[in-house]
């Protein structure tokens, strides 16, 4: 079994927390969330990110609204950087981060050298509401 942990409060990001998850072959999850600093270390050997948003900011998902290049560059680094020491990647795009997942992800496969999907040939149904 995989796991990763996010923590969500500043009073668990200290090295003796990392070296407990490194213990466990437990992913830190990199999150991008609110006020939070980013963390990027690598306790195992698959990452687990979370690219979460407001959820005031965004009212329909179907396209991007916010435009998020200075983080995806600074993500694309800290990825490329972690990727010879890392099996796997698991990423998870909220639409509230820039008010389209789907789009969020394609835009960092294409910043990764890897394939896009068209969401649209696996979601039919476009809208739930």
């Amino acid at each position: 079994m995989r796991l990763a942990v996010e923590f969500r409060h500043r009073s668990w990001h200290h090295p003796e927390s990392y070296a407990l998850l490194r213990d466990r072959r437990a992913a830190l999850a990199w999150t991008e969330w609110r006020d939070l600093p980013r963390l990027t270390e690598v306790t195992t050997d698959f990452l687990y990110l979370r690219w979460l948003g407001e959820r005031r900011a965004i009212e329909h998902y179907d396209r991007v609204q916010i435009d998020r290049s200075v983080s995806f560059d600074a993500w694309e680094r800290d990825l490329r950087a972690a990727l010879p020491r890392v099996r796997e990647v698991y990423g998870y795009f909220n639409n509230h981060w820039a008010g389209h997942s789907p789009a969020s992800a394609n835009e960092m496969k294409r910043r990764l050298g890897l394939v896009a999907v068209d969401w649209r040939e696996r979601w039919t149904q476009r809208e739930l509401f």
